[in-house]
């Protein structure tokens, strides 16, 4: 298990959560998520544009992007593979990267920056992305271009979820889940 938080504390328990030990972390920012890339690699996103990397299960972390002028968190990261990933965060803030997060460039999304908080991969690779405001967005191309999906609703959707059966959950304000 592995928990990402404030001051850049990441912990990590490898006995379901019964003792925790606190990693080596090289930034101080606010984390705001984890995910683990395919390959097994764990990435880690947060504020100050904040982008880390762990190669051994999060004993050991490596900085590979941060911004502290942008003033801009990241909230979520997903790898499609070894070495394609998107990092998505406030004011429509959305960094690639083509060589396995050694580089990371600036992508536009969507008019009107609104904060997009989650991506998810579906099983058949499609990338769906939520966010403020009703965003909802689909890639056929790895992240390369976005679709804009029919907004169920016009509140915020906070994440979004791709089952095993192929549906996709998106789940926002009040409670509202969507499939």
């Amino acid at each position: 298990l592995v928990a990402v938080g404030e001051r850049g504390h990441i912990l990590i328990s490898n006995d379901q959560g019964a003792t925790w030990t606190q990693a080596q972390v090289p930034t101080r920012a606010l984390l705001t998520a984890v995910s683990l890339a395919p390959g097994g690699g764990l990435w880690a996103v947060g504020h100050d544009a904040v982008i880390l990397s762990s190669p051994d299960g999060g004993i050991h972390w490596v900085k590979h992007h941060s911004d502290p002028q942008e003033e801009c968190p990241l909230f979520d990261i997903l790898f499609a593979d070894a070495a394609r990933g998107l990092a998505i965060g406030a004011y429509g803030l959305c960094l690639g990267t083509e060589d396995g997060g050694q580089s990371w460039e600036r992508r536009f999304i969507t008019e009107g920056d609104p904060h997009l908080y989650m991506l998810a991969q579906s099983v058949s690779g499609e990338l769906f992305m939520a966010g403020e405001s009703g965003t909802l967005l689909r890639s056929a191309d790895r992240g390369h271009s976005w679709t804009a999906l029919a907004a169920p609703y016009p509140g915020s959707l906070f994440g979004v979820l791709a089952l095993a059966d192929g549906a996709v959950l998106a789940y926002g304000l009040r409670g509202h889940v969507f499939r």
